[in-house]
């Protein structure tokens, strides 16, 4: 036996959530019964997802002024103070890649997104 979550409301309007067999889920507005209540199935609300922000800024990393007189690798976005930032994984690892290809760079960036060392 599966089962599904489902939301339901009674006849008095009172939402609740449900589990349901997955064989025998009941149409949206169909009444069913569920431990001794009549209930209607209702849309369930779509809830929003959870997108993480990421933001990295590269204290360790040469400021903006720095890095263009140097002739360095220039990060995506910088902060009002020259910090290079970063707003996700792949900028950050595509940003890792171009230092290390630069032979101005004169340094090897290694960078572990999951800070296993």
């Amino acid at each position: 036996m599966s089962l599904i979550k489902i939301d339901a409301e009674d006849e008095s309007g009172r939402v609740f959530e449900v589990l349901v067999d997955r064989a025998e889920v009941p149409l949206t507005g169909d009444y069913f019964f569920y431990e001794g209540q009549t209930l209607r199935r209702i849309p369930s609300v779509p809830q929003r997802a959870r997108v993480k922000q990421y933001e990295f800024k590269g204290w360790s990393l040469p400021r903006k002024a720095a890095a263009v007189k140097q002739g360095r690798t220039l990060a995506p976005h910088y902060d009002e103070r020259g910090v290079p930032v970063f707003t996700s994984r792949r900028e950050m690892s595509e940003y890792v890649s171009a230092v290390n290809d630069n032979p101005n760079e004169g340094v090897q960036i290694q960078w572990d997104p999951d800070g296993n060392e």
